[in-house]
């Protein structure tokens, strides 16, 4: 059992309290960039002529090869190459889970809990996994040199916290009339509760206004639209 915990190291707050997790940032992509005046954008019917989407995303390290762990009591610990995204942070490591699709592997898998990468703040690495409850985790001894190389600094998009996009959709035209759609996703998921069918009489104009979004049609067909987007869909919460 010393031999154990000196190749083990539990590292936790106790049976009460649960780590932290590491914060994500939160970031919007605007398609296209709006307020260039002399930008002229197509887009064929179907596609989008504009979209903002709200994602979050975490620092993640990728693992360019297998790791082998073999320097502990309990068994051999397999890390698959992939992304291990930063989901606990205590004292100075960070617990990196693997992503979905990874394979990650060790003895018993201690109830589920899968493996993953310890990094310390002053550069070190190991094997370990979270306890359940998230109250600690367990690590292991310090990787190698030569495993150390396979590691390199990434970003992981958190598709398990909530998303938003929005987009405006072009639908054709018929005589002097053009058609869009608007579609708001959750998560993947549309929103049918917030899908608008929209109809502007180029007749009257050939300034297309939805909400914030405001763009000037250069040239419209039934398969193609050629626009100028003067402003596009606000940053939201």
């Amino acid at each position: 059992m010393r031999f154990f915990l000196f190749l083990a190291i539990l590292i936790g707050f106790g049976c009460a309290t649960a780590m932290p997790k590491f914060p994500a940032d939160q970031s919007f992509v605007d398609f296209p960039a709006a307020g260039n005046l002399e930008r002229v954008t197509s887009a064929r019917v179907g596609d989008s002529v504009v979209e903002k989407a709200k994602f979050f995303k975490r620092p993640a390290k990728l693992l360019s090869s297998e790791i082998l762990d073999e320097h502990t009591v309990i068994g051999t610990v397999t890390l698959g190459p992939g992304k291990y995204k930063a989901l606990y942070q205590l004292k100075e490591w960070t617990f990196y889970e693997p992503t979905a699709g990874v394979f990650s592997k060790g003895p018993g898998e201690f109830m589920g809990n899968a493996y993953g990468l310890l990094a310390s703040d002053d550069g070190r690495y190991a094997t370990g996994y979270a306890l359940s409850g998230a109250t600690g985790f367990v690590r292991h001894s310090y990787l190698e040199p030569e495993d150390i190389v396979l590691i390199s600094d990434t970003t992981h998009v958190d598709v398990q916290l909530p998303s938003i996009k929005q987009e405006l959709v072009y639908n054709g035209r018929a005589e002097s009339i053009i058609r869009f759609m608007y579609r708001e996703y959750k998560n993947d998921m549309a929103r049918p509760a917030f899908t608008q069918n929209l109809v502007y009489d180029l007749d009257q104009g050939s300034r297309v206004v939805f909400q914030s979004v405001e763009l000037d049609v250069v040239d419209a067909t039934n398969t193609e639209i050629r626009y100028k987007l003067l402003s596009g869909f606000p940053n939201y919460e």
